[in-house]
């Protein structure tokens, strides 16, 4: 019977996530464990399979996505488009949802390196930047500004500024943002930017609400924030922020957009008839995928690319 990973760790006495870090030189293990691993290895004659180890020093056919959650319909549109184009190309893909998790990004990055992965598509912003220069493959980020490795991102200045454009020629002046995307610092930053400035030529002071979408107690938060100010026009940082902002109103009997005018980001076309009252910014999530895999497979072909930074504006779509 082939031994098994479980089947060291059980010799060594440690579990099995510890047996994957030695193997994939986590810098955080004790010189004791690593010991302790490699004599059971050694007993086991355990021998990690050939791609794992990135067929025995051969640059895989295997890219590694990271993502920062899966609940903004954008980043489950891009991880299934991204898949679906890297397999007509030939290659597998793998996925690591970091939930800001700086350990397991760096877990799977170290995973990357042992398996002599052809390229990364980063989206999250938990790991330190230096942590993604010099490895041993390609590495392409999408919507974080990262020195040194090319990036594709949506243009969330202007979107930010079009919104409170958009919401003052609409004739409303009591405008607030609610970001329920707290974790994603720098596209966020962007769109509250943009926001503040737009609404600064017309001198209006913005409110910036930040709403926790991971707690349970989000409802309540919004509809605080909802009975404490005389708010017109909001522009939502997210879809889940948006929907959760229409129940609450709908709740408190506030009509939108008679009453209430929204703007959110979304790329999920099954929740535009839901979103049918409010303004959209749609993200093109094909073109998005494309370019992302078009400089990646330059990097990994050695060939040049157009541009080390690409910026994509998302398409207003008004309902209101």
């Amino acid at each position: 019977m082939k031994t098994k990973l479980t089947d060291v760790a059980k010799l060594a006495g440690v579990s099995p996530t510890t047996v994957s870090r030695v193997i994939n030189h986590y810098p955080a293990v004790s010189k004791e464990t690593i010991q302790l691993v490699q004599k059971a290895m050694k007993e086991l004659n355990y021998q990690p399979n050939a791609f794992a180890r990135g067929l025995h020093g051969k640059n895989t056919n295997l890219v590694g996505i990271i993502l920062p959650n899966l609940n903004d319909s954008l980043y489950a549109d891009l991880v299934i488009e991204l898949e679906k184009q890297l397999h007509t190309l030939g290659y597998l893909t793998t996925l690591c949802i970091s939930q800001n998790n700086k350990e397991k990004e760096q877990d799977f990055i170290n995973q990357m390196l042992n398996n002599n992965a052809a390229g990364l598509i980063t989206a999250s912003h938990a790991l330190a930047v230096k942590r993604y220069h010099n490895l041993d493959f390609a590495v392409t980020a999408f919507d974080r500004k990262m020195q040194h490795i090319p990036y594709v991102h949506t243009n969330n200045y202007e979107s930010g500024f079009q919104a409170a454009k958009h919401l003052i020629m609409n004739q409303r002046s009591n405008l607030a943002m609610f970001d329920g995307l707290k974790l994603h610092k720098e596209p966020v930053e962007q769109r509250a930017i943009g926001f503040r400035e737009a609404l600064a030529q017309h001198n209006i002071e913005p409110l910036i609400f930040h709403i926790n979408m991971q707690s349970t107690q989000s409802a309540k938060q919004i509809e605080k924030i909802l009975l404490s100010n005389t708010l017109d026009g909001v522009f939502c940082s997210d879809e889940a922020t948006a929907v959760q902002l229409i129940k609450v109103c709908k709740k408190l009997a506030i009509q939108i957009p008679k009453q209430l005018q929204i703007c959110s980001y979304t790329s999920n076309e099954n929740l535009l008839s839901y979103l049918h009252d409010i303004t959209i910014f749609q993200h093109q999530t094909v073109d998005i995928a494309k370019k992302l895999i078009e400089i990646l497979m330059s990097q990994i072909t050695k060939q040049p690319f157009s541009a080390s930074e690409i910026g994509y504006q998302a398409a207003l779509v008004s309902h209101a």
